[in-house]
């Protein structure tokens, strides 16, 4: 199975001057425990996790009015719908599914 074949085309994200009280109430309303940040083209320029919430907003006592923006995730690992995940300038071409993250320490 290709990642075409079971990919959505209509994302929902988040951008990045949007709030963090903004993006965790999305991520209720739409059952999400992730949400790419993107620019208004829909370009992907990071993500934000419920973790992410959790650990770099609530952690530190950071306010809700807090930007998307200073606690995002970069950069981002893409998957095109080609089915290679591509990561970032001059890395490797991976097939979907054989796992996004880099080499272990």
């Amino acid at each position: 199975m290709r990642c075409e074949e079971i990919m959505k085309r209509d994302v929902e994200c988040i951008f990045p001057q949007d709030t963090v009280q903004a993006a965790a109430r999305r991520m209720r309303d739409e059952n999400l425990g992730f949400l790419p940040v993107c620019d208004r083209s829909k370009k992907v320029l990071g993500a934000l996790t419920y973790r992410d919430l959790a650990i770099r907003v609530l952690s530190d006592g950071r306010s809700a009015s807090t930007s998307v923006e200073d606690v995002r995730i970069r950069p981002t690992t893409r998957v095109g719908h080609s089915g290679l995940a591509l990561a970032g300038a001059g890395a490797e071409p991976r097939a979907c599914g054989s796992g996004a993250r880099g080499p272990r320490a």
